[in-house]
């Protein structure tokens, strides 16, 4: 993703946080707080709050959890002040924000608000989409030609099939897991012709205008979406802070 100007120079971390690695794999301290950081079109988030485990552990642990650098900060301690001001981190991103979600801190930003293609991050909108609109994620749907027809060959995919019968959660699980463009046109189509109704249109521009009216509702004025996986366009945008509204977003939803 390309993202626009701004920033801290100071990256803030209160005393005692660590970031820490563990074989191939990222693991907390107990008692974490929860923390998101957006890097050049990705997102990574971190939390400790087991009430959110069914939407994290679909959308925050796969997703937008495949990244460069998790960021944990500890639950307890003293508040972070000026005096734990630290030189900012090396990354290679070109757009990077940071916050601490649970207190409302920011604490690194670099051209946070430069406007840039959000690729598959694009799919944190999709899924918010369809868990604010479907009421039922058990509801089955059939996969049609028109689902995998121009689905390119070296697009990530989950591998769908033409008459497959998926439930909407598992079209989700694959979405957010296989970060399939498949599944994303699945679900536009559907839950775009839900939206519809009696009216006539198509259902996917439906679905998109749905997207961009989520990103209106949370302030997001540097996003836009033109498509449902996140497939480069000039129009399709976001910013490192605006994803990171979006991860923050989707941590915050109980389904």
């Amino acid at each position: 993703m390309h993202d626009s100007a701004s920033a801290s120079s100071g990256w803030l971390r209160p005393a005692g946080a660590r970031i820490l690695r563990s074989g191939n794999g990222w693991s907390a301290p107990a008692g974490c707080r929860t923390g998101v950081v957006a890097l050049c079109g990705r997102v990574n988030v971190a939390t400790s709050c087991p009430k959110h485990a069914h939407f994290q552990r679909l959308a925050i642990g796969a997703l937008i959890c495949a990244t460069l650098v998790p960021l944990w900060l500890p639950a307890h301690g003293t508040a972070a002040t000026a005096a734990f001001l630290q030189s900012p981190p090396k990354v290679s991103a070109q757009a990077v924000f940071a916050i601490d979600v649970t207190a409302g801190v920011e604490l690194y930003a670099l051209n946070a608000d430069e406007r840039r293609p959000p690729a598959s991050t694009t799919k944190i909108a999709t899924a918010l989409v369809v868990v604010r609109t479907v009421a039922n994620l058990d509801e089955p749907v059939t996969i049609e030609d028109a689902d995998v027809a121009e689905i390119a060959p070296d697009e990530s995919q989950m591998g769908l099939v033409v008459g497959d019968i998926l439930t909407i959660e598992q079209l989700l699980y694959g979405l957010l897991i296989q970060s399939g463009n498949d599944a994303a046109a699945v679900l536009a189509r559907v839950v775009g012709g839900n939206l519809l109704g009696n009216q006539s249109g198509d259902p996917t521009k439906r679905f998109v205008d749905e997207m961009n009216r989520l990103a209106a509702d949370l302030g997001l004025k540097d996003t836009h979406f033109t498509n449902a996986a996140g497939l480069y366009d000039p129009d399709h945008y976001s910013t490192a802070r605006d994803l990171a509204v979006l991860a923050e977003t989707a941590l915050q939803d109980k389904t």
